[in-house]
């Protein structure tokens, strides 16, 4: 796999963060082969390789090495993986024998398609798990950081105006739909409860949709089934007529907000995402550019039927917390993202090909 543009991120970000309070330390990564996960360890095992950071990286998967993960691993010595299905209890054992710095609670099923499967795995994961990993910070004085998700915000369609940290919760509605984002919540009381009692360092991050390398074109997110269409069928069908807006936060800028938060925020609670506010049409059409702008094609509506997705059709987050503590405001635009993202894939499926 070609490494190149995710080096390149990992060296603007080891640019942009002091990472001192790494060297050293111990790092436990949980939900290691997801996006966020993934690119955490690919920061700080670049950091380990080209500043001699010594950073002890521990990470741990329902399942074996895949992607960036898998391409990290390897022969390294610094890294240590564990293969475990963190909702059996038993399986909690292991972490006894480890003593930790830093800890990253990125276990979860990301996509509604796969948690709406596995429900109870998605309730356990954000609300005991996380209450076990919480204690365990306790007892090991770590600084651990919780990732929650901006479905904490429930129905946000009809909010005019860009979401912040302290808008509550908004949806009475008890749909299935609304587990992920409830046991989200559950787990930031967790962390509350825990940071006042304990006077702990827990931080709790609320990422919008983040996007990059390590979404590969197979995924079946709408952004990564706009390339696979590119790719096989050179054209770029929607759904709907794409006017859904979320904000949308390129992976390394995001991966940078994780690390300067355990270290140095001053608030429990963040959103981490970009500056740009993209519709799913948007979107689409800058994929197309990386494709001779093969066409995008929208399913006709009849009798003028205004058709809006029946996703929460408009998610516009806030980081403005982040960016005045932090003194940051430039991020990677849509244009140069969507380019990295599909540079990258496009890599990968030109290795796929010549297996």
């Amino acid at each position: 796999m070609n490494n190149y543009i995710i080096n390149l991120d990992c060296l603007k970000i080891t640019n942009n963060v002091n990472l001192d309070k790494f060297k050293n330390k111990s790092v436990l990564v949980l939900g290691a082969n997801g996006l966020l996960g993934s690119y955490l360890i690919a920061v700080l095992n670049f950091a380990n390789k080209y500043y001699q950071l010594n950073c002890k990286i521990i990470c741990c998967s329902k399942n074996k090495p895949k992607g960036i993960l898998k391409n990290i691993i390897g022969n390294n010595k610094e890294i240590l993986f564990l293969k475990r299905d963190l909702t059996i209890k038993k399986n909690l054992n292991i972490f006894k024998n480890y003593k930790f710095d830093f800890i990253f609670h990125c276990a979860t099923y990301a996509q509604p398609s796969v948690w709406m499967k596995n429900i109870q795995s998605t309730i356990i994961l954000n609300t005991d798990v996380l209450k076990y990993f919480l204690t365990k910070a306790k007892q090991d004085k770590s600084s651990l950081m919780f990732f929650s998700s901006v479905d904490v915000y429930g129905r946000t369609e009809h909010i005019n105006n860009s979401i912040d940290e302290n808008f509550n919760y908004n949806d009475t509605s008890y749909k299935m739909r609304s587990a992920y984002g409830v046991s989200k919540r559950i787990g930031e009381t967790l962390c509350k409860i825990f940071r006042e009692k304990y006077n702990l360092s827990i931080y709790v991050v609320r990422p919008a949709h983040t996007y990059g390398p390590g979404i590969s074109y197979l995924d079946k997110r709408a952004i990564a089934e706009f390339i696979y269409k590119a790719i096989y069928k050179k054209k770029i069908n929607l759904l709907d007529q794409g006017k859904s807006i979320k904000t949308q936060g390129y992976i390394s800028d995001v991966t940078e907000m994780f690390l300067n938060i355990i270290q140095y925020g001053k608030h429990m609670i963040y959103n981490t995402t970009g500056n740009d506010y993209v519709s799913i049409s948007q979107i689409a059409k800058e994929i197309s550019k990386n494709f001779n702008n093969v066409p995008v094609v929208y399913p006709k509506i009849k009798n003028k039927q205004k058709h809006i997705s029946s996703d929460n059709a408009k998610v516009i987050i806030s980081s403005e917390r982040y960016r005045n503590e932090f003194n940051t405001k430039k991020k990677t635009n849509i244009s140069d993202g969507i380019r990295k993202f599909v540079h990258w894939n496009l890599d990968l499926y030109k290795l796929s090909k010549r297996k």
